[in-house]
């Protein structure tokens, strides 16, 4: 039908077929599907007077859409049906092929982008507990260092600052705290002096009970000695807002 085209018979409808295909080729060579296919258009598609080249077109229409469906692309390409459908099957599988890795490929992107979502939380809430901490241990010192200007007796005063004892819960947590888990540096360093004024403000609230009855107790009461606690927690208090910061501009990137 490519090669001859759509032609009139000279018949009406009911003498026989209005139109034929040309033979181009052997008739031995005809594939009888084919011709099967050129009756039924035959019939469907009768030539009459007046309409002749409107229906051509819709025979060779017809013939087209047919023979797109039964070869592998536009143009026929020389296959059997087997091999085309052979063809079809391996293409396909091709296909399935490159949407499975393409799948694979988004899950992996999920599970990356989740894990990489956890860990910033993870370090955004150490991050939070560093500063709390940090916070309570302000706190607590402001408290202990009042008891030691308060209008009082002596007794009252030494007793009030010494009983917990001093800064323990605090201390306690920051121990918690797994350094050897954090997710960076940034964050293990706030942990590491979270501990190190923890530590710091016990020492001296040690030695200032041990001390208190003696000359020497009595200089550190009067220079507030845990001044210097209270300015490190301000300073790790202002890091670890600069920290967080820097996770929530990590996290909407």
């Amino acid at each position: 039908m490519h090669r001859g085209g759509v032609v009139g018979t000279g018949l009406s409808g009911d003498d026989g077929p209005s139109w034929t295909v040309p033979v181009v080729s052997d008739r031995d060579t005809h594939r009888a599907d084919i011709a099967r296919i050129i009756r039924t258009l035959q019939a469907q598609f009768d030539l009459d007077e007046g309409g002749q080249r409107y229906s051509c077109s819709q025979a060779m229409e017809a013939g087209m859409a047919y023979e797109i469906g039964q070869t592998c692309m536009l143009v026929s390409m020389g296959l059997t049906r087997g091999e085309c459908a052979s063809w079809v099957q391996a293409w396909g599988a091709v296909v399935a092929l490159a949407v499975a890795g393409a799948i694979a490929v988004g899950q992996i992107r999920a599970t990356r982008t989740h894990a990489a979502t956890v860990e910033r939380n993870k370090r955004r809430a150490l991050i939070e507990v560093i500063g709390h901490l940090a916070r309570l241990l302000e706190l607590e010192i402001e408290s202990r260092s009042s008891l030691l200007k308060a209008q009082i007796d002596e007794h009252s005063r030494r007793t009030g600052f010494s009983s917990g004892p001093p800064f323990a819960d605090v201390y306690d947590a920051a121990k918690a705290i797994p350094i050897h888990e954090l997710p960076d540096v940034e964050v293990v360093r706030l942990a590491f002096d979270l501990r190190r004024l923890t530590a710091l403000a016990i020492s001296k609230a040690q030695r200032l009970v041990a001390e208190w009855d003696t000359t020497a107790g009595v200089f550190l009461r009067a220079r507030a000695p845990l001044s210097d606690v209270l300015m490190g927690l301000q300073e790790l208090r202002e890091r670890c807002t600069v920290a967080a910061s820097h996770a929530d501009q990590h996290a909407q990137h």
